[in-house]
């Protein structure tokens, strides 16, 4: 079987790696997603270890198409009768660049279908509306591929957080971002705790624990998955857990968003290494520690003192050897350019950017 995972821009290399240390065999890298191929036990692990992955999809089948009569009769060849559960309402998501057929209500109309038509032999399909699985359509100047999702929610939601901040970050960027610029360091330090993600993502990513290893997945529904498999992949998951001797501390002025990231860091197993207390950033003494963060940068959440955080930001950031710094504050200081790498990604609808040195 053929794969595809997605990631962010400029992350696709992060995934690269990703797929290539769980010995996976990759056939192409495109901006946004790779390609590898492999069998059952292949989809349970790129669903668990995946850090970077937003989904994880089955390739049913790519073909150059022009019409939407050849649309239907590409999709309607495939035997759809063996990979979807009896009674699951199909959503059809297409993404589409630089192609004939570009009307996207026709083109879930058209795969709709076919689909329900080879799963029923008629056009009437009895569903249980609790019940929904995804079929990704990517037409990329005419080339179209044909997607079934795996992992049902997608990948950026861990376990541990029930909740989130004003200014959160996925899950996936954060730990792809922590991938792609490492630092050699025994204690790390965010002063701004609110998103509740960047030190248990960089915990779990030390510990070489795999990051949906707690969660349920849309291919354990599947007839022609045997269940076991994922049982045999938990277990050697957690057989691959290391020991550190490394520390985490994490800061934050809201006393409420202390709290719940010590809910979620004791969800997640990690107490013993992630400590929590209240304090103001602008009262920290920074020394040696390796700071990795995430600052407010007045989009959603407003400060008055702003550039006062972002100065001692800045002396801060100069004087650790090394360090993550991630924020979309338009009003920047010109020096985090002159002394710092920086990159930009998205996160969701938002773009950001992270200073960095190492």
């Amino acid at each position: 079987m053929k794969f595809i995972s997605y990631t962010y821009p400029w992350l696709e290399n992060v995934l690269k790696s990703e797929v290539e240390k769980r010995k996976i065999n990759i056939l192409e890298i495109w901006p946004w997603f790779v390609v590898f191929s492999g069998d059952i036990s292949t989809m349970v692990k790129a669903n668990l270890w995946f850090r970077t992955a937003n989904k994880v999809y089955i390739l049913l089948g790519e073909e150059n198409i022009e019409n939407f009569d050849n649309l239907f009769d590409f999709v309607y060849s495939i035997d759809w009768n063996y990979f979807i559960p009896k009674k699951y309402w199909i959503s059809v998501n297409p993404h589409i660049v630089k192609s004939k057929l570009s009307h996207i209500p026709s083109i879930q109309k058209i795969v709709q279908k076919a689909i329900f038509k080879k799963l029923t032999n008629d056009s009437y399909y009895n569903f249980d509306e609790d019940k929904n699985i995804e079929v990704r359509i990517d037409i990329f100047k005419d080339k179209v591929r044909v997607l079934l999702d795996t992992s049902g929610d997608p990948l950026y939601k861990r376990w541990y957080k029930e909740n989130i901040s004003k200014a959160w970050l996925k899950e996936t960027l954060t730990s792809g971002i922590l991938l792609l610029t490492w630092c050699k360091s025994d204690v790390f330090f965010d002063p701004f705790c609110g998103s509740w993600t960047i030190l248990i993502e960089k915990a779990m990513i030390d510990k070489n624990i795999a990051p949906w290893i707690f969660r349920n997945f849309l291919f354990e529904k599947f007839d022609w998955v045997d269940k076991n498999i994922l049982e045999k992949e938990r277990w050697r998951a957690k057989t691959r857990e290391k020991n550190i001797n490394c520390k985490y501390f994490w800061f934050d002025i809201d006393e409420n968003m202390v709290l719940i990231a010590r809910q979620n860091i004791k969800k997640a197993g990690l107490e013993n290494f992630i400590k929590v207390e209240k304090a103001d950033f602008l009262n920290i003494k920074i020394s040696w520690w390796t700071m990795i963060t995430n600052p407010p940068y007045n989009k959603r959440i407003k400060l008055d003192n702003i550039d006062e955080i972002y100065e001692k930001l800045f002396n801060d950031f100069s004087n650790i050897k090394c360090g993550w710094l991630i924020t979309w504050y338009e009003n920047i200081n010109k020096k985090f350019y002159d002394f710092f790498k920086v990159r930009v990604l998205s996160n969701g609808w938002d773009r950001v950017k992270f200073f960095y040195k190492k």
